[in-house]
């Protein structure tokens, strides 16, 4: 009998929330788990957008041929699904879960952004510049072979991670250069008030949002902290928490959130490598 096939890589932060999932709900091999590596582009890959039209992860495939291309969808299938023995702690709405995949703290970019031209050539020279080239090989080895229909999908992708390449590299017109550098803080601030004043107002004085155990919220919300933490430079100490600092004060109900994570067995088992 065949089972679902979840798509995912380890240093994505989106990927990492139904791995955090995968882990609390007692998965073990009820769902086959498929790599895809980002760092080389292999979600262009014509195999991999043929599956997942949106070349995103985390995807997930059911025997049936279902597509769940989303963070929110691919969870809530695997918390749907999960063993009979699964716990599993209450949800405490949409709310959180949108305001978590707002584009304007899109873990993603803060990632890649930079607020200056220091910040801009730390970025080329190091993960962010080789994520946007190996992108670039792929896509333009891949584009020549694509079908029609997919095309104008390919052109897209090729001229907007050029255009990143050419702002990493000086290439890009000052405009766009300044331009970056403008929604790279705008990102920074907005990430900075989510830790510091949105968040903490859905988060309890103890414990996940869910409960005891980690609710689907909490799945998002530790996932995505834990791309900010990485940015910042933290690695996956027990007080890394502190590196929220570089936003101001850090709200107490946030770094015992934080800490409360990292005692958790699914958390050592998805970021025993590091955060990403």
């Amino acid at each position: 009998m065949s089972k679902p096939i979840l798509y995912r890589f380890e240093g994505s932060v989106w990927a990492a929330v139904p791995e955090l999932a995968f882990q609390e709900l007692g998965y073990t091999d009820e769902v086959v788990q498929e790599r895809v590596n980002l760092m080389e582009g292999g979600n262009f890959e014509l195999s991999y957008v043929k599956t997942s039209p949106q070349a995103t992860l985390p995807a997930l495939v059911t025997p049936d041929g279902q597509l769940y291309d989303s963070t929110i969808k691919v969870t809530r299938y695997l918390i749907d699904n999960a063993p009979a023995n699964a716990k599993i702690g209450k949800s405490i709405g949409e709310e959180i879960l949108e305001i978590v995949h707002e584009d304007k703290i899109d873990p993603n970019f803060f990632m890649v952004a930079a607020r200056n031209p220091e910040e801009l050539k730390v970025k080329n020279a190091g993960a962010s510049g080789a994520f946007f080239r190996g992108r670039q090989v792929t896509l333009e080895r891949v584009a020549p072979t694509v079908p029609p229909e997919l095309k104008a999908f390919y052109d897209a992708k090729l001229a907007g991670n050029g255009g990143a390449i050419a702002i990493y590299t000086g290439a890009a017109p000052a405009d766009k250069v300044e331009g970056y550098f403008k929604a790279s803080q705008q990102n920074w601030d907005a990430v900075a008030n989510f830790v510091t004043v949105v968040l903490p107002k859905y988060l309890p004085a103890q414990g996940f949002t869910g409960g005891d155990a980690p609710g689907e919220a909490d799945f998002h919300i530790g996932a995505w902290l834990a791309r900010i933490a990485a940015v910042l430079g933290a690695k996956n100490e027990k007080d890394a928490w502190k590196i929220f600092a570089a936003f101001g004060e850090v709200p107490a109900s946030v770094s015992q959130y934080w800490q409360t994570w990292q005692a958790r067995e699914s958390w050592s088992v998805v970021y025993k490598g590091g955060l990403h």
